[in-house]
Order: structure tokens, then C-alpha cells, then sequence
């Protein structure tokens, strides 16, 4: 296993690579391996990625994996993935970072569009649209994430109009907002998101093609906390509050709804191709805007 030594902050950017990517794992050995070749093959896409793996003391094969592959790896104890998460993305060096869960996938030529096109204009983050895939990896329905003018409104409605698994940041920006908030376990994306957003952090978004699948699975964090989340999110909400109307909230929430009304009649249909059941499956949680 390739164990490396972690400082607080490293310098100026010196990375060689495009891109950074963490990977926090535990016990991910049904997935993992699926996560790292989609991260592999940007090379493909003449793309250069630095991983990390940050795994908590998996024991069910998943170091195994990454062995396999020859990746940097570290240990952080678990409990707090966020921890984790800004645990290794300090290690970076590279000008853009992300994360990616072990569980989810991203489109290499799509993503690396997406990077590109943040090389180009170099903004503090820049974002695209998303599908959702089951526990299987079977396609379950895209999901077009919110238009740069949709931010303010959705944000101040304590929601994420920006799927974390299609968006990467820059170094400079991680730095300047001190990394994901640790106190926060179930919503540290939002409060980071609308943290760069309410200090004037530059978003731009891909819309060719979605960039990344999000997987669904029964114990999925935002499904069995989304009380806490709600609660977490609100007590981010109310550090930087913005201005936006009711009224104007809830007509950009009604806007994005109705631009995802295809996704949402797949998803019915794809459920019930999947299950042999009718159903409306709450693949949207409150991060998501459903």
C-alpha cells in the first residue's frame, strides 16, 4: 500500500496533474474498483488525475482493490466523512480538486470537458448535469442541476441546486473557504457550495451532457438523516443569509421542476421496468430538491 505523509496546506499549485481526485472509502469493495477505472480513463481523454484514496479502516477487500491499482492511500479514523474528505484534499496540489464517494461514477469524456472548460474560463467552480444509477449501476434518470441564475434563489431556500458527484473546485477556493465545514456531517456540500456562492465564488455550467452518476442505494446517508440535514442546512442558511423574495424562491424551485419533468417521468417508467412495481421512487432527497 502506497502510505504517504500529510501536511496542513501545501504551497503554490507544483502538481504535474490536471486534476486531484479524493476518494473516501469504507469498506467499498463492491464498488470501488468501478469508481477508479472511470477515474483511470480520463487519460484517455488526455486528462492527468492524481488520486487519493482517504479510506477508515476498511476490512471487507477494498484496500485490496486499491493495492491493485497502486494508489496513494492514507488512513483517517471514521466517523466524520467530511473529515476525511478535507483530509485528503489538503494533500493537493493541482490547481482543480474534487471528490468523488466510492459509490458513484463519473463520464470521462464528459468530465473531462468539464475540466477543460474550467482550464479555459477558470472559474472558482464549475458544475453540469447528473443521472442516477441503482445499486446495480442500471441507468435510473438524469437530473438537470440548477441554471447559474437559479443559484441565489435555490440556495436561499436551504437546498443544493449543484450535484457534488458533477462539480470540481479550484485549489484556491478550497483554501479560501477552509475546506468543508466538519460540523456538519450530512450537509457539508451545501454549506460549501453556498458558502463560494454568497462570497462571490465564479460558477460556471457544463450543459452538453451529464459529467457523473450518483448511486442509489437503501442506506443512502441523505435518506435516513434528512431530518438532521434539514436541521444542518438551516444552521449553515443562517450564517450567510441572502435576500432573495419568497415569491421569487419558489418560482425559480417550480422552473427547475419543470425543466426536470422528463427526468422525473423516466424515473417512474425506469422504476417500473427495474421493480416490476408502480411507483414514484424518492430518488431526489433534500439536497436534491425533491
Amino acid at each position: 500500500m502506497n502510505l504517504i505523509n500529510v501536511p496542513a496546506f501545501v504551497g503554490s499549485p507544483t502538481s504535474q496533474y490536471d486534476i486531484d481526485i479524493i476518494i473516501p472509502t469504507l469498506n467499498s469493495v463492491d464498488t470501488i474498483e468501478w469508481t477508479i477505472l472511470n477515474i483511470l480513463s480520463l487519460g484517455k481523454e488526455g486528462i492527468s488525475q492524481n488520486i487519493f484514496i482517504v479510506d477508515s479502516n476498511s476490512t471487507d477487500g477494498t484496500l485490496s482493490i486499491i493495492d491493485k491499482y497502486r494508489l496513494k492511500c492514507v488512513n483517517y479514523p471514521k466517523g466524520n466523512m467530511y473529515a476525511a474528505i478535507n483530509f485528503g484534499l489538503r494533500m493537493c496540489e493541482s490547481t482543480w480538486c474534487t471528490y468523488i464517494n466510492s459509490d458513484d461514477i463519473i463520464f470521462p469524456h464528459a468530465f473531462a470537458n468539464l475540466l477543460k472548460m474550467a482550464k479555459s474560463k477558470m472559474p472558482d467552480i464549475a458544475y453540469g448535469n447528473i443521472d442516477y444509477i441503482d445499486r446495480e449501476g442500471r441507468f435510473v434518470h438524469s437530473w438537470n442541476s440548477a441554471q447559474i441564475s437559479q443559484l441565489s434563489a435555490i440556495f436561499d431556500s436551504k437546498l443544493c441546486p449543484i450535484p457534488q458527484p458533477g462539480t470540481i473546485f479550484s485549489r484556491k477556493l478550497f483554501q479560501r473557504l477552509g475546506g468543508f465545514d466538519e460540523r456538519y456531517k450530512y450537509a457539508a456540500d451545501y454549506d460549501f457550495f453556498s458558502r463560494a456562492y454568497k462570497t462571490n465564488a465564479k460558477f460556471i455550467k457544463y450543459k452538453a451532457s451529464t459529467v457523473a452518476a450518483f448511486r442509489l442505494h437503501t442506506h443512502q446517508l441523505s435518506r435516513e438523516y434528512l431530518p438532521i440535514m434539514k436541521r444542518e442546512s438551516q444552521q449553515s442558511y443562517s450564517r450567510l443569509p441572502l435576500t432573495t423574495s419568497l415569491m421569487h424562491r419558489k418560482y425559480m424551485q417550480i422552473a427547475m421542476y419543470i425543466r426536470n419533468l422528463p427526468n422525473y417521468i423516466i424515473r417512474i417508467l425506469r422504476w417500473q421496468q427495474l421493480n416490476k412495481s408502480f411507483a414514484f421512487p424518492k430518488t431526489m432527497t433534500y439536497k436534491a430538491l425533491d
